[in-house]
């Protein structure tokens, strides 16, 4: 490893400093986030917190992903700026678990900051192992700026096929009823995304069929049309009256098109 990690860390010492680290990143005062960033900045404070052999364990196991919730949870200006300044700091990103919990823990950040898009933009590359994990946390995070790289990416052919497939079945599906995600969606159906994707993305949208997408297992659920907002609801409507007029659907998607944009225009008429 990159950070001279100690073999063993769990001790007294070890979680004493733990705990001094989570009251750190918890706090709303700008002076205990200006001591976090130091102690972020020393290679040793990765070595106190989790040995050689927790590395090789599971990234969400890590003494530092515990540190790392709590800054994201907490939403005050101090912990914005610590989490942007390890969005830029290479030392943090030497080990690879740190880099998969940091993708993560910046999707709570709303809305995202330049940095966690230029992080996110960083780890996004075809097959290099990160980008799943961004595509999930950028759609997640839900602002304009973050999917942004989902819509920069999904048009990108050097990402694997079975990747842009499951962005759209997995990751889009669980989040069809956001704003932004849909204002990008409009987009991508006159874009230079290839057209059965651009046809996957309509059936995603406006339809769902576990038994076409998934296999046995791994299955996963739209949220309820009726707890989408009048806004993603009107987007909704103009993605699928700009697919009725541009792509070659089948009779019953355009049926099935046609039958979600009745239901929008009975339930928040022509607003």
């Amino acid at each position: 490893m990159s950070d001279n990690q100690s073999p063993k860390a769990d001790t007294d010492d070890a979680r004493a400093f733990y705990r001094n680290a989570l009251r750190l990143a918890q706090s709303r005062s700008d002076a205990d986030h200006d001591s976090l960033h130091r102690m972020f900045s020393d290679p040793m404070f990765y070595s106190r917190l989790d040995s050689e052999e927790a590395y090789r364990g599971d990234p969400e196991r890590l003494r530092v992903a515990g540190v790392l919730q709590k800054l994201a949870e907490n939403g005050s200006p101090g912990a914005r700026k610590t989490l942007a300044a390890l969005a830029r700091s290479g030392l943090f990103a030497g080990h690879r678990s740190r880099i998969l919990l940091l993708i993560r823990a910046l999707a709570n950040v709303k809305p995202a900051t330049p940095d966690a898009v230029a992080f996110w933009a960083r780890h996004c590359q075809p097959e290099d192992g990160y980008s799943n994990v961004t595509i999930r946390s950028v759609i997640e995070n839900g602002s304009a700026a973050a999917v942004k790289i989902f819509e920069m990416n999904i048009v990108n052919s050097g990402h694997p096929e079975a990747d842009r497939y499951s962005w759209l079945v997995m990751d889009v599906l669980q989040h069809r009823n956001d704003l932004e995600l849909l204002r990008s969606c409009e987009r991508l159906i006159d874009s230079p995304l290839e057209e059965s994707y651009r046809l996957l993305l309509v059936e995603v949208l406006f339809d769902y069929q576990p038994e076409k997408w998934y296999r046995a297992h791994g299955w996963v659920e739209p949220p309820p049309r009726s707890s989408a907002s009048d806004a993603s609801l009107g987007q909704l409507r103009a993605v699928g009256r700009k697919a009725l007029g541009t792509l070659p659907l089948s009779p019953a998607q355009r049926n099935q098109v046609q039958s979600v944009i009745d239901e929008i225009n009975r339930k928040i008429g022509e607003k």
